[in-house]
């Protein structure tokens, strides 16, 4: 798939319906995630985008808006240095060295012990 087919699904778009109280009529428009802003609440005044009022100015503003910045699909690059990954992979590297150091010296020692058990076996000493 395309990046332009990928941006309709990727972007949602909420589409917002209320009654006019003065005029008794539905309203309805639609927000883009990049103008979704305090649509209600007490900072529904200072928000940029513009009102129910006129339909067509909040459909052009948010194409504008659209437009202006590139589309990027999510997760085709990293934003910034894995740190957590290499510390973790430091981590992990750890481990590992630790266990097979440890498995190498318990081979190590097994072959030791029977080495000598063969040894006092052949001198003909008994052993516990």
């Amino acid at each position: 798939m395309t990046k332009e087919a990928l941006q309709p699904l990727l972007i949602p778009e909420i589409d917002l319906s209320a009654r006019n109280p003065v005029s008794n009529e539905d309203v309805t428009t639609t927000l883009s995630s990049q103008e979704a802003s305090f649509v209600n609440g007490v900072f529904a005044k200072t928000a940029s985008a513009p009102t129910n009022a006129d339909p067509q100015a909040a459909a052009s503003a948010s194409a504008a808006v659209i437009s202006a910045a590139p589309f990027v699909v999510p997760g085709t690059s990293l934003a910034f240095f894995p740190v957590g990954l290499v510390v973790t992979s430091f981590w992990t590297l750890m481990f590992f060295l630790a266990v097979g150091f440890g498995t190498f010296g318990r081979i190590q020692y097994r072959d030791q012990y029977r080495r000598r058990v063969r040894m006092e076996q052949a001198r003909g000493v008994r052993t516990i």
